[in-house]
């Protein structure tokens, strides 16, 4: 039997891809990173960048739940087209929930990343472009975020590559946190 534990002091690593964020209308069109959270049940992105790709919004109501609250109201939605950077994945998404994005603190792109004690990630190319996270892709989309091949895996608690539909990607357990995250 395999038990290991997971504490605050462990750095966790969120899967993030980057994608061509696109107004289907205009072909105005932006790089962004997306974080993949399988937990969420809608997709959401930045007010910043449906300001800056002119999508239209549409208002309905929306019941949000978090882990510890619900709220009901109405709530900006537009859509959009989701692309791989390589052109070789596209999607239109509905009523994509538009706000204030969360903080960006610990939700650093791999290709920004230092693999190199990683032997089982030291020749993954990553995408690297210059954006920050603006837009979370939902559980909804599992078929295009979970992994496409075998995922790469090293030892016990090291972080996990996987390739999806939008590139390589990693998430899981990267040693302790330092700095003004490391708890004590």
């Amino acid at each position: 039997i395999y038990s290991e534990s997971l504490s605050a002091r462990d750095r966790v690593v969120r899967p993030i891809e980057a994608a061509r964020a696109k107004n289907a209308g205009t072909e105005k069109e932006e790089l962004i990173y997306c974080l993949i959270d399988s937990g969420a049940n809608r997709d959401y992105i930045s007010t910043e960048l449906a300001d800056r790709l002119d999508l239209e919004r549409q208002y309905g109501e929306v019941s949000l739940k978090t882990a510890t609250e619900v709220s009901k109201g109405v709530r900006p939605m537009v859509s959009m087209a989701l692309e791989s950077i390589d052109n070789s994945y596209s999607i239109i998404i509905g009523d994509i929930l538009v706000g204030d994005f969360p903080s960006n603190e610990g939700s650093q792109a791999p290709a920004k990343q230092d693999w190199s004690r990683y032997p089982h990630l030291k020749d993954i190319e990553f995408t690297d472009i210059e954006s920050k996270v603006e837009m979370i892709i939902s559980s909804g989309h599992a078929e295009a975020t979970t992994s496409w091949e075998r995922p790469r895996r090293g030892k016990r608690g090291e972080p996990i590559g996987s390739v999806t539909a939008f590139g390589w990607t990693v998430e899981g357990r990267a040693g302790l946190k330092v700095g003004r995250d490391a708890c004590v």
